[in-house]
């Protein structure tokens, strides 16, 4: 049964978040009613600038060196008077062509973003695609990346993107960038803007931002981008996107025309090594940017790649492309940056080390009323204390806890299977005293209640059978009316009962009982020799006594005799 219900859960998991790693931040508290509104475009273009501009104030941090300065998806959020219902969300996402991350890594924390917000039901309002009219050509990856970022989009969304040039306060002459301008639109942008992409030009003037925003939240209807339906509703991984895809397979046509160019190389430099080892180098860093084609995320994004230097010096890659960092060829210094990445080797696994990259936070249950008790430990990194805590499922109630090192890691296992088992404990206990009350139950109401039904039965039996009479009784008490004699008799009966009540029966029973007393004693002294004269006369006198007396007693026993028969 955990089998499957394990199965079943893999099953319905969206493919897109096992990409997820432990750097990703998405927005704490998606609502459906949000609007977001994500700005893309390369390196430099200025997509925090604008958020800056839009919102008044200086929420995203901006890069002035020439290292790309977002390295991941941040959401900025505000609220507009004309959609009181709604909350603005300004996405500021990595600038493709980034100084450490791969194309492909930067594709992926936008995706997952996205995916994200699709779950969650947040409605996307649009796309801000920035361009700088500064760079005096349409490079390769610029190209490359805007195909990419076409397929991201989607054919459907694409009357939802904006793209907007700036930068133009760099130019040295307005015409240049009109120029320009109309380039793009009728060659690089011609197929965005035939699908309903709109061209605006952006300033440093924070009406000019607002405007663009306005405009796509002018338009009620909200399209998904075609890389939300892929990993959200098709279930797709981001490997099979359209848009990595398409990434591969211009990154594989760029590796196949440096390796048909090697002949020619080898015959103009007169080298037979030079190309192979030029081509090495363009591979391993076209390899390290693009190491999706393995399967394979590539986590250490900052670390410099030493390679071996081409002959002749030169720090760049004979094909034309930077691709790795030329290592010193003075003795000393080279071992001192090998000293130097061992030691960083070492710190990395050393779990003292505030540079160990064997750190995860973890979230323990406590008191609610101490939870502003526990602050950031010493070890960790106020960038990794506010992480956590950016990232705590309810900071009512759980605080981060750090575990560095496996060592940390054991004994927080260790713990949480100890506590494991407490509660397997506490189960045991509890199903025990269900199963005590469960018998207690069965001794002491279960007899109680056969009694009952037993009870019920014989009741309702009994109600049966009465039931199967009162048809009887019922119909000729209430049609036949009380009949002459039966009314005679109810009246006599009221008569003896009255009679009764004011005791002249009883009176009249006593006098003939006295009669008689007195016939028996007249009768008793003729047997004794006495004169018949007075026992006649006593006899005649009580005989007529006797002879009255009981005329009403047989009328009496008649009258009762007719009232115990009806």
């Amino acid at each position: 049964m955990n089998l499957l219900k394990n199965a079943l859960t893999q099953k319905s998991k969206p493919k897109w978040r096992k990409e997820l790693t432990s750097g990703d931040v998405f927005l704490q508290d998606p609502k459906p009613s949000d609007l977001v509104i994500a700005i893309m475009g390369a390196t430099g273009a200025g997509k925090s600038t604008f958020i800056n501009t839009l919102l008044g104030e200086q929420v995203a941090p901006v890069g002035h060196t020439l290292r790309s300065h977002t390295a991941f998806v941040q959401a900025y959020t505000y609220n507009d008077p004309q959609f009181p219902k709604n909350r603005i969300v300004m996405v500021d996402t990595p600038g493709f062509d980034d100084t450490s991350l791969s194309d492909r890594e930067i594709l992926r924390r936008i995706g997952v973003w996205l995916a994200q917000s699709y779950d969650a039901r947040m409605k996307m309002a649009g796309v801000i695609y920035l361009h700088d009219i500064s760079a005096k050509r349409w490079q390769g990856s610029t190209a490359r990346n805007f195909e990419v970022f076409e397929r991201l989009c989607g054919q459907a969304a694409a009357r939802k993107v904006v793209l907007v040039t700036t930068m133009w306060d760099q130019l040295v002459s307005k015409a240049v960038g009109e120029k320009r301008e109309e380039e793009l639109k009728m060659q690089y942008w011609k197929g965005m803007i035939e699908n309903g992409s709109a061209v605006h030009r952006g300033s440093l003037e924070q009406m000019s931002a607002q405007d663009t925003v306005d405009f796509l939240l002018a338009k009620e209807a909200t399209y998904p981008l075609q890389i939300q339906k892929e990993l959200g509703e098709v279930n797709k991984t981001l490997q099979d996107t359209e848009a990595v895809r398409h990434l591969s397979e211009a990154l594989e046509a760029l590796l196949k025309t440096r390796e048909e160019s090697a002949p020619l190389l080898r015959e103009g430099t007169g080298d037979p090594k030079l190309p192979q080892r030029a081509l090495e180098n363009d591979s391993k860093s076209v390899s390290i940017r693009t190491i999706y084609r393995t399967g394979t995320r590539f986590n250490d994004y900052e670390s410099p790649v030493w390679c071996s230097q081409p002959a002749g010096g030169l720090g760049t890659s004979i094909l034309g492309r930077s691709v790795a960092l030329s290592q010193p060829q003075d003795p000393q210094s080279q071992h001192l940056l090998l000293q130097q990445r061992i030691e960083g080797v070492y710190n990395a696994w050393n779990s003292a080390s505030p540079q160990c990259r064997f750190q995860h936070a973890f979230y323990n249950f406590v008191d609610p009323t101490k939870v502003a008790q526990y602050q950031r430990p010493q070890n960790i990194s106020n960038e990794l204390w506010e992480k956590a805590r950016r990232e705590n499922p309810d900071p009512s109630c759980f605080v981060p806890v750090f575990a560095t090192g496996f060592d940390d890691l054991r004994l927080r296992v260790d713990a949480q299977s100890a506590q494991s088992e407490k509660l397997k404990q506490r189960l045991t206990d509890v199903k025990k005293r269900l199963d005590v009350l469960s018998e207690r139950h069965a001794l002491s109401n279960v007899s109680r209640l056969k009694r009952a039904t037993a009870q019920q039965v014989q009741l309702t039996q009994r109600l049966l059978a009465f039931t199967q009479h009162l048809h009887l009784l019922i119909p000729a008490i209430r049609s036949s009316a009380i009949r002459p004699e039966e009314e005679q008799l109810r009246g006599r009966l009221e008569e003896i009962e009255e009679e009764l009540r004011r005791g002249r029966l009883a009176g009249k029973l006593n006098e003939l009982w006295a009669l008689i007393g007195a016939v028996g004693a007249t009768s008793e002294k003729g047997r004794n020799g006495d004169g018949s004269t007075d026992i006649e006369g006593t006899a005649g006198g009580a005989g007529s006594s006797y002879d009255g007396a009981t005329e009403d007693a047989k009328g009496f026993g008649f009258h009762i005799v007719e009232a115990w028969e009806w």
